[in-house]
């Protein structure tokens, strides 16, 4: 889970927790990249679009090439933002989800990435 802001991160921490999943969760780009890079494997990334420093869409591009596999579901209360990232870097995240979402929301979406990118 990567967010800047402290309460989203916290309920989706706590969201994804109750629905089963082991969850590491950062603030910035730039540590979900170097945790990557570390040899961390997680199934997938949530990612905000929106924050200081390294933004979500070049975060989104640097996960996606050290593991173009990695399905990355983009979180983001702009979705006009998702379209630019698709225009920008030519390529699109393996989900949306608006913020506010709710745990139904959530638990969707989780399900429709891992359909898609399970073996099979």
């Amino acid at each position: 889970m990567v967010d800047d802001d402290d309460e989203v991160r916290r309920v989706a921490t706590l969201s994804l927790e109750a629905l089963g999943h082991r969850v590491t969760s950062v603030t910035s780009g730039h540590d979900a990249i170097r945790i990557l890079g570390s040899g961390h494997q997680p199934d997938l990334v949530i990612l905000d679009l929106i924050m200081p420093g390294l933004s979500g869409s070049n975060t989104f591009c640097q996960l996606k090439t050290m593991r173009p596999e990695l399905p990355i579901i983009i979180c983001s209360g702009l979705m006009s933002e998702i379209e630019k990232l698709r225009r920008l870097s030519g390529r699109h995240p393996d989900a949306t989800l608006s913020k506010p979402f709710q745990l139904a929301d959530l638990q969707a979406t989780l399900r429709e990435v891992m359909l898609q990118t399970s073996p099979g």
